[in-house]
């Protein structure tokens, strides 16, 4: 299963994780330049804020 079809219905807790994520990968690498931030978030973040709409059909 993809992060984007687990998290479908909780877009919210998708970019909080994977802002987690970019962190630690922020963190775990010594050699990036002062400007990776911009990069790691097109990585880390972006790419799921273009991902399928929330499920709307279990919604009440």
């Amino acid at each position: 299963m993809s992060l984007l079809e687990e998290f479908r219905n909780f877009p919210s807790a998708l970019t909080i994780y994977l802002a987690v994520q970019m962190w630690d990968a922020i963190r775990d690498d010594p050699l990036r330049p002062c400007d990776a931030a911009s990069d790691f978030h097109e990585r880390f973040i972006a790419w799921a804020h273009s991902g399928p709409e929330p499920d709307t059909s279990l919604a009440r």
